[in-house]
């Protein structure tokens, strides 16, 4: 009877945690930007998709995933020349797997700075410069 208890209660466990960890919090967000603006983005844990489009504004979409990601903190600062997302992370337990995805698009000519250790980072279609440092 306590084997049957724990494993159940270790069942209800990891359903619990794979539940909170595929809840998604999602965020759209529009930044006016000149043509030849400005995008940098730093992201050391999450996803970064950067693309280009002929608008002179920015897209954000951002998705929060798993544990904490609520304590995540996006700090942008932004004007009509530059757009600056920094991220950061908490310290998180080696189970709280916590990070932020980031979608952009950018107009084509702005010079874009992209910057990640632990997640994937895709550029596509810019027409000026881009410079991207990876430390993973």
């Amino acid at each position: 009877m306590k084997r049957n208890l724990v494993i159940v209660l270790v069942g209800l466990l990891c359903v619990g945690l794979g539940a909170t960890a595929s809840l998604a919090q999602v965020e759209e967000r529009t930044f006016a930007l000149k043509a030849d603006g400005l995008v940098s983005v730093e992201n050391s844990e999450g996803n970064t998709t950067i693309h280009a489009w002929e608008q002179d504004e920015v897209r954000m979409v951002t998705i929060r995933k798993g544990r904490g990601s609520d304590k995540i903190v996006i700090i942008i600062d932004a004007s009509e020349d530059y757009l600056k997302i920094e991220t950061e992370y908490p310290r998180f337990s080696w189970f709280q797997r916590a990070r932020v995805n980031y979608e952009l698009w950018v107009p084509e000519g702005a010079t874009v700075k992209a910057e990640s250790s632990s997640g994937d980072l895709l550029i596509e279609g810019q027409r000026s410069d881009v410079r991207v440092v990876t430390l993973n």
